[in-house]
């Protein structure tokens, strides 16, 4: 009985120091500082978020654009207007489509008698000529 008690103890306390080497593993880069950082990185996250801010004030346009990345940037945004035909459309959006669905006759296993007739004409013309002579001679 008291065997049957440790075993089960071991057994429950491997599961729990794997379950926690696991969380630790796991927990440990979100537990670091912007101290234990290097300099590259740190400079990296820090850049990183003033971009954000600014784009987040620039309300959806360009961040730190100057005239001349203006000026190129309408001047392709014209040119692919022109190569697609798209003369007043924004380029810069996904196009939508818009898909119209196809207009299916119903099915029937019934057989129409034209149909039906043009089959069996077929048949009587093939039936005329020899099906086994070969074209040519050997």
């Amino acid at each position: 009985m008291f065997p049957r008690i440790l075993s089960g103890v071991n057994s429950v306390s491997r599961v729990i120091s794997n379950a926690a080497q696991r969380n630790i593993g796991l927990s440990a880069p979100a537990l670091q500082t912007a101290a234990a950082l290097d300099p590259i990185q740190q400079l990296f996250v820090t850049k990183v978020r003033e971009y954000a801010n600014k784009s987040k004030a620039a309300d959806g346009q360009m961040v730190d654009v100057t005239p001349e990345v203006k000026k190129t940037l309408d001047e392709e945004l014209s040119k692919v207007s022109r190569v697609y035909n798209a003369e007043g459309q924004d380029m810069t959006q996904f196009p939508s489509f818009t898909w119209a669905d196809p207009t299916l006759e119903a099915v029937s296993v019934k057989v129409e008698a034209p149909a039906a007739a043009a089959v069996d004409a077929a048949a009587e013309d093939a039936g005329d000529e020899e099906s086994n002579v070969p074209y040519f001679d050997i």
